[in-house]
């Protein structure tokens, strides 16, 4: 299993929705079908709360717009757990809301990624994702909308 089916598999299976939880956790856990965990970007660092891509909401769709880095085995991965913010967080309250995990197939139109060159050897390859208008509905919504934040820490 990658590293990133198993961060992401146990938010699913703890948060995700029953449907969630029907389509996607059989396959994974059988190793059929592989994600990664997609939280960094380049002008965050370590800084989860400083993170930019979001996902805007209209029409009752979401549209997935940034970049993350450092993502493993992306290049090998069906859908990648998303981390990015519904409310940037210079708008919010809480330093900790705005935050929602989103399930993105891989194939989708506006994914796309580049791989990294690193100076040392790892064992998987490391890449950047880049999300351009990428749509997604309140079914690909691990736990609710602004709430992320408490599921992931």
């Amino acid at each position: 299993m990658v590293v990133g089916s198993t961060m992401s598999l146990p938010m699913i299976a703890d948060h995700g929705s029953e449907s969630m939880k029907e389509k996607y956790l059989p396959d994974a856990y059988a190793g059929k079908t592989l994600f990664c965990f997609a939280i960094t970007e380049a002008t965050a660092g370590t800084n989860t709360i400083r993170i930019n891509s979001i996902a805007t909401e209209k029409g009752g769709r979401y549209f997935l717009n940034g970049s993350k880095t450092f993502i493993t085995s992306a290049d090998e991965s069906d859908y990648a757990l998303v981390v990015a913010r519904t409310q940037p967080h210079t708008t919010v309250k809480r330093k900790t809301d705005g935050f929602t995990l989103f399930i993105v197939d891989m194939k989708t139109k506006g994914v796309s990624m580049t791989p990294l060159e690193m100076g040392v050897v790892l064992p998987e390859q490391q890449f950047q994702l880049f999300f351009d208008e990428v749509e997604l509905t309140e079914d690909d919504v691990i736990g609710s909308i602004d709430k992320g934040f408490d599921i992931l820490f």
